[in-house]
């Protein structure tokens, strides 16, 4: 045998091609075991091609191949065995003279390896049919089913929804309750009858469909809840607005309502001043005084106009001989018959004061040794009111406890009538 051909096709886990992956062919050598005798590389498409020729003279295989992976401290085992051919290629006359020789002829033997599943993290060690570990060995990979393995489950299940598995952590052992559950759905039978066994793909089929119902649904109800979630929020920041457009309309009504309330109460005000006497002189005078007022802010404005003559018309009812009038509130006047039961007072106003002659002063009387009682008469008897303060501690200028000892303005000055004296009196 002059040529061992290897081809297989190199496929990860999720059944797409595992570019780029480095595997050696290895041939059992009964003296020294496995040995290398080839190496090749995935191209884009997982396919591997391996030509290796074996050892010459002095060594002896044992009809074994197997492919390899890297692997510390071992490596992987991807497959062993395959579809075997084995061809011979007879030799062609290479010479003509002096005599023909025929070239040697070219045995090849061709393995089949056919498409290889990468078992990654779910690899595991490879027991011996006694159930103890064959140290060293690693299965690293399978051949590829046409059907949902139990890793492909995992992983699809896991990538939509990572809490799908219940918390297992162990991936292997994840990878063995995804197999149950495809067994499950298969069921027992699919190992028992060769009848089940050809119905095995048909149940796979509908395995795979269901799986991808359940991820679209998946799918689905993820982004039907991320838009509650959306819609949640939108509504939870228009509610933090309608609070606040509550809290400003309760102030603007507490507001409001202290306005009223102010309004209400200075109404009531209003409406008991009316109701009480009031005598008409006075109410003249406030008058007169107001359009006075606004004649000297109308002077000092430049205008060249000013408030003449005013004549005011009070109605209500009379008393003190004419003299006080009480004015009757909005309700009065809307009874019937009001109107004819109250009375009329008319005066004219003036508010352009004319220049005042000089008042002449009255001359202050002296209350100095005066009790208080007694300087409150004779200031009273001369027009003017009494202040009286006291000084404690007063002795001396023959004055006693009690007598007026200082007065301002001093006794026999000018002051107008009405005016207050204060009167210092002495205290103990």
């Amino acid at each position: 045998m002059n040529r061992i051909n290897a081809l297989a096709r190199i496929l990860t886990a999720e059944g797409q091609p595992a570019v780029g992956q480095v595997v050696r062919l290895e041939a059992f050598e009964l003296a020294g075991g496995w040995k290398a005798i080839g190496e090749g590389k995935a191209d884009a498409d997982g396919q591997v091609r391996i030509s290796a020729e074996p050892a010459g003279q002095g060594h002896v295989y044992a009809p074994a191949l197997r492919l390899v992976e890297p692997g510390d401290p071992a490596a992987r085992i991807l497959a062993e065995g395959g579809g075997v051919t084995f061809q011979t290629v007879r030799g062609r006359v290479i010479v003509v003279t002096p005599r023909p020789t025929p070239a040697p002829s070219i045995q090849s033997l061709t393995v089949d390896f056919g498409e290889i599943e990468r078992l990654e993290e779910t690899a595991h060690a490879r027991r011996a049919a006694d159930g103890s570990a064959a140290a060293g060995h690693t299965v690293a990979g399978q051949p590829r089913r046409g059907e949902v393995s139990a890793a492909m489950m995992v992983r699809a299940i896991g990538a939509v929804n990572p809490k799908a598995l219940g918390g297992v952590a162990d991936r292997t052992r994840a990878v063995a309750l995804g197999e149950a559950a495809r067994k499950s759905l298969l069921g027992d039978a699919v190992a028992a009858t060769p009848a089940a066994r050809v119905e095995a793909p048909v149940v796979t089929e509908r395995f795979n469909a269901e799986l991808l119902q359940f991820i679209s649904r998946e799918t689905a109800l993820r982004a039907d809840l991320r838009a509650k979630v959306i819609e949640a929020e939108e509504a939870q920041v228009k509610a933090v607005g309608l609070e606040r457009n509550i809290a400003d309309i309760a102030a603007r009504l507490a507001a409001t309502e202290r306005e009223r309330a102010a309004a209400a109460a200075e109404a009531a005000t209003l409406r008991a001043a009316a109701a009480q006497e009031a005598p008409v002189q006075a109410i003249a005078a406030s008058i007169g005084t107001e359009a006075e007022a606004a004649n000297q802010a109308l002077a000092g404005s430049g205008a060249n106009w000013r408030i003449g003559r005013l004549q005011v018309t009070l109605r209500g009812t009379l008393s003190g001989a004419g003299t006080r009038i009480t004015l009757p509130d909005a309700a009065t006047v809307r009874r019937p018959g009001a109107i004819g039961a109250l009375q009329d007072v008319t005066f004219d106003l003036l508010p352009e004061r004319r220049p005042a002659a000089p008042a002449t002063g009255t001359k202050v009387p002296d209350v100095r040794g005066m009790t208080e009682s007694a300087a409150r008469r004779a200031l009273a008897g001369a027009g003017f009111a009494l202040s009286a303060a006291t000084r404690p501690g007063w002795t001396g200028d023959g004055f006693s406890i009690g007598q007026a000892i200082q007065q301002a303005p001093a006794a026999g000055a000018e002051a107008q009538p009405g005016e207050s004296i204060v009167v210092v009196f002495a205290a103990p």
